[in-house]
């Protein structure tokens, strides 16, 4: 018969790699109560680094938050956020905003996800631990469901000139069928993310002055299932793309 899951919680970051470093068999990591219970399947102990305080800095250029920050704290970090609020009513209710943290989120969050996809058009990066190694979003996606041992302990992306994002969904309290987000840094290259589809798409990269609808409709060329077919999803993500490079194009701000 199995035992009883161990659960540790330590006070800071250090305890917490030390903890890690010490643990036996599988380690499940959370942050916090509100997490996916099937990361537990088979764990012999639970971190939770709730505990792990990291402190949030938003400044003009960069934001950078902890494991334990919520979806409001990531909403909070936006000036403007007029461009964005729809991306986060989309993704969850208020409650959920505010008390799931970044760290659970991103274990889960899948192409559906309207925040997700803010986070990869602006190029989030995380701090990984042990070791302080600095990986991109995109990698830790890639790689977040292979069984390894640590966590990450910071979250951070340099504010975009301007960032907007577009979705459309069969109800007002679906998930999206094709959500874009769209970043402009300070060279006017732009990031778009694609969603609305479980499966993660391809992050496009554009040129100031590019055309990018064709790569956009490209992105669903083969995104199909029982929400919506490809065809759709390609003529209304080039509508939205449409629409999103002229408010981009008029855009003051973003994240700033």
């Amino acid at each position: 018969m199995k035992n009883e899951t161990g659960y540790i919680r330590p006070e800071d970051l250090a305890e917490a790699i030390k903890a890690l470093d010490k643990m036996e068999g599988k380690v499940a990591i959370v942050c916090g109560g509100a997490f996916d219970r099937s990361a537990l399947e088979g764990a012999d102990t639970l971190l939770d680094l709730q505990n792990v305080s990291v402190e949030h800095e938003v400044s003009e250029a960069q934001v950078v938050l902890g494991p334990n920050a919520t979806l409001s704290d990531l909403l909070a970090a936006f000036e403007d956020g007029e461009t964005v609020k729809d991306a986060f009513a989309a993704e969850a209710g208020l409650n959920v905003r505010n008390t799931l943290s970044l760290y659970n989120f991103l274990q889960v969050a899948d192409g559906r996800s309207s925040v997700l996809a803010l986070l990869r058009a602006m190029d989030a990066e995380l701090v990984w631990q042990p070791g302080g190694q600095v990986i991109s979003l995109e990698r830790y996606l890639e790689n977040r469901h292979v069984d390894r041992p640590g966590f990450w302990s910071k979250l951070s992306f340099n504010k975009p000139e301007c960032i907007v994002f577009e979705s459309v969904a069969r109800t007002p309290v679906d998930k999206p069928i094709v959500a874009l987000a769209v970043a402009r840094d300070s060279d006017g290259k732009l990031r778009v993310a694609t969603g609305g589809v479980t499966a993660l798409t391809k992050v496009l990269q554009l040129s100031e002055g590019a055309d990018g609808r064709e790569k956009v409709a490209q992105a669903f060329a083969q995104v199909e299932d029982t929400w919506a077919s490809a065809q759709y999803r390609q003529h209304v993500a080039t509508v939205l793309f449409e629409r999103l490079i002229g408010r981009i194009n008029h855009c003051d701000g973003g994240a700033k």
